[in-house]
């Protein structure tokens, strides 16, 4: 899809190996998630910006990432060094949705939070031309409409084949493009951005630490939290409300805080409300991290398992090569399970 020799992996966001993405499956996860948080320096300081965006090939072989905004919205001006911030799927991770610590196990469960997130760094061009805008228009339009052509209006009073063809009017040089007359306002009011890539970074962190049965059964759950809601959210504890008028003390609903009303429930933070199994919105987020987590953990997590398996078989056997062939080794000497033990201890440290 992109050459990867044009790209330097190397950048700023803190990633542990385990949550480590591949930069070329990076693109791919920013490709699919369509829209991320432009972030800027310029003279009036950080500036931040919400904004789809296309990813296409340079013909040199670069990454370069399209996007649009308002001229109103002056972060177009800060052109130069840029940062775009791709947001994926993510999700609350309850102890209740992992399985029981194992007896031996070393750390505690606690709750955390899965995600995947794409850092693309780049340099800011912005475009005015408006073949420029037109087309880059029509590659957004395109990556998300499968039914679209592109004779239809891009925008009301705005087709692609016309607008192009009025560019190419005898006396006017391809460069100027059409006449401003001919443009409505809703396209003069567009600046075209691009972002020439020089960096890629994906962090996919899901659970990595986890076994692979571990992962399987934190993917079940998540699951399951996703297709049913709110059923099996924890009960929240009863709490004493604010004191009557005649200064007696009463209680509210379960979960109620002082001074909160009845209805409280519907208010993020108070009452039996709990984002991560009444939102829609994040049990659907629930359910795309538990496909993710299947997908891309379990797999990592067994190859480690494997890896620390054959590591330790190998050094077992060296260990009791060792032991045949030195006279002092005997029961003073460490013992292949020690071996075995600080190797696993390493892996587990990744």
């Amino acid at each position: 899809m992109f050459s990867a020799q044009f790209l330097d992996y190397a950048g700023a966001m803190y990633i542990a190996s385990r949550f480590w993405v591949e930069p070329e499956e990076a693109l791919r996860q920013a490709a699919r998630i369509g829209v991320g948080n432009l972030i800027t320096h310029g003279e009036r300081g950080l500036d931040a910006t919400l904004l789809p965006f296309n990813l296409a090939t340079a013909a040199d072989g670069t990454p370069v990432l399209h996007a649009h905004c308002g001229k109103v919205n002056p972060q177009w001006q800060d052109e130069g060094e840029c940062l775009m911030v791709v947001t994926g799927p993510n999700a609350y991770i309850s102890t209740a949705d992992m399985p029981p610590a194992a007896l031996h196990s070393r750390l505690a469960r606690v709750p955390t939070w899965n995600y995947v997130t794409v850092h693309l760094r780049g340099q800011l061009i912005a475009h005015h031309d408006a073949e420029w805008k037109l087309r880059t228009l029509g590659e957004l339009l395109a990556a998300h409409e499968p039914n679209w052509e592109p004779g239809r209006e891009l925008i009301p009073g705005v087709n692609l084949g016309t607008v192009l063809e009025a560019s190419q009017e005898p006396g006017r040089e391809q460069s100027q493009g059409p006449s401003r007359e001919k443009l409505p306002p809703m396209l003069r009011a567009l600046v075209g951005l691009e972002i020439r890539i020089t960096s890629v970074e994906g962090k996919a962190k899901l659970s990595q630490n986890l076994g692979a049965a571990e992962i399987r059964h934190t993917a079940q759950s998540l699951r399951a939290r996703s297709a049913e809601g709110g059923k099996d959210a924890p009960s929240a504890p009863s709490t004493p409300s604010a004191p009557s008028a005649d200064n007696e003390p009463s209680t509210s609903s379960a979960g109620s805080a002082p001074g909160v009303p009845e209805d409280a429930e519907t208010v993020p933070g108070h009452g039996d409300y709990y984002p991560a199994y009444s939102d829609p919105w994040a049990r659907a987020q629930a359910g795309y991290v538990a496909d993710l987590m299947e997908r891309i953990a379990v797999p990592w997590a067994e190859n480690r398992e494997g890896r620390v398996e054959d590591a330790t078989q190998k050094h077992a056997e060296r260990m009791a090569a060792w032991r045949e062939s030195t006279p002092y080794g005997g029961e003073d000497g460490l013992t292949a399970r020690d071996i075995a033990e600080a190797i696993q201890a390493d892996y587990e440290r990744e």
